[in-house]
């Protein structure tokens, strides 16, 4: 399969640098990004669209790889399934915003990924629609629209859950809480970085502690920040919180996390 797989990204025209560095990430795809049964089915044209997936989660490393890779599914897409168009038109998307800083480009082609995908019942179809949704969220957190980031969030949350991905759920989760602390709603960011580390802990430990770390110290963070509020909870109460949920970010990562000096008012 492996070498199947380098067959087709040297026909994309990918330097044998790029083609090396991501034959093996497509042949064991990571977390999030395809269920590798697709590989064994995959024509050309399929793999192509399927490195494509990979490749745009390292578009900085990936960038001309990631455009030779949908150059190639452009010109065979009447043969794929409205299933991989819309995928194919998120990552056109992606690239139109990140590499070539494209929003109106990047609108268009996402906006074309959702009315593919909004007609499948299927669950990597309702899934992939949050993923597109989570981009736009992205997409408008950057611009500074915060409140319209918030809604696309919840709207990725809501397909990504019916679609049972349990990854992407806890990405947007993510998401969602950092906005929710940037919008300085700390009890709303607290709730759903709870809930994505209950999502992270589910998961193999060796493969999630950085971004375990990040969500204790993103709590510790909402906690002192809500002992400050005087309609919150009580000081000492959220100061102790903050203080546990800094000291689990430290001993995750062997002891090396910076802990605050906490100082109490009087």
């Amino acid at each position: 399969m492996l070498e199947h797989i380098k067959q087709v990204l040297d026909n994309a025209g990918m330097t044998p640098e790029d083609t090396a560095a991501l034959a093996p990430l497509v042949a064991t795809p990571p977390a999030g990004t395809f269920d590798a049964a697709e590989l064994g089915a995959a024509n050309e044209a399929q793999m192509a669209l399927l490195a494509a997936v990979v490749a745009a989660r390292r578009s900085q490393q990936f960038g001309t790889a990631l455009q030779r890779l949908l150059g190639c599914v452009d010109a065979a897409q009447v043969s794929l399934s409205d299933y991989d168009r819309g995928r194919f038109w998120h990552l056109k998307g992606v690239v139109a915003w990140r590499l070539d800083d494209a929003l109106y480009s990047a609108t268009r082609a996402l906006n074309r990924g959702i009315a593919l995908l909004q007609g499948l019942e299927t669950l990597p179809a309702q899934a992939y629609l949050g993923r597109i949704f989570d981009t736009f969220g992205q997409i408008l957190q950057h611009q500074g629209l915060l409140h319209d980031a918030r809604l696309e969030f919840e709207r990725a949350l809501v397909c990504k859950r019916a679609g049972k991905d349990r990854y992407g759920t806890a990405l947007t989760l993510g998401n969602l809480g950092r906005l929710c602390m940037e919008l300085g709603d700390f009890a709303a960011a607290a709730r759903y970085l709870r809930r994505d580390l209950r999502l992270m802990s589910a998961s193999p430990q060796h493969e999630t502690t950085r971004q375990r770390l990040q969500l204790l110290s993103h709590l510790g963070t909402c906690a002192l920040e809500r002992s400050k509020q005087r309609s919150g909870p009580p000081q000492q109460e959220k100061l102790q919180e903050a203080r546990e949920a800094f000291a689990q970010s430290a001993s995750t990562c062997g002891g090396r996390t910076f802990q605050p000096t906490f100082k109490e008012s009087g």
